[in-house]
């Protein structure tokens, strides 16, 4: 099997796993619209969802244009596995340990996994990017992330 079939076969994954998450979210009840929020509060995880399937067709029709012109790409299978299990972990993780700690550890593994290795730019990013998120849809939004698990 060539690289690139391996690549078009990681983005079929990834595209699978994020319309089961949107089926999912999509079964999931919708939340009490008396809670100061004017939408629903599963538009965040949907918006991540959304681009989630949107960069995996990307990442399809970028391998097939490369099929065509004979291209070749080296595509890590363990790679690929290890970050749908990471995505998945971060979901899971999130109502226990909170938006914030979940968040900041996802980008830390997911980060050091694809191979980036600047550890200040990474703690940087795993400290600040989650609490930036968290303030724009807790008091900018008005869409409150669970920044703690609730005790």
């Amino acid at each position: 099997m060539s690289h690139i079939n391996k690549s078009l076969i990681a983005g079929a994954v990834f595209l699978l796993f994020w319309g089961g998450l949107a089926a999912y979210t999509a079964g999931l009840p919708h939340g009490d619209r008396n809670v100061g929020i004017s939408y629903d509060p599963l538009f965040f995880p949907s918006v991540l969802i959304f681009l989630g399937m949107a960069l995996s067709l990307i990442l399809i029709v970028t391998e097939a244009r490369a099929i065509g012109s004979g291209a070749s790409d080296t595509q890590d299978n363990k790679r690929v596995v290890v970050l749908v299990g990471l995505i998945g972990l971060f979901f899971a993780a999130m109502p226990f340990v909170g938006f914030l700690l979940s968040s900041a550890v996802f980008i830390v593994v997911f980060t050091w996994v694809l191979g980036y290795r600047r550890k200040l730019v990474i703690a940087a990013m795993a400290v600040l990017g989650p609490l930036v998120v968290w303030y724009v849809f807790t008091v900018g939004l008005k869409a409150p992330l669970a920044a703690f698990p609730a005790i």
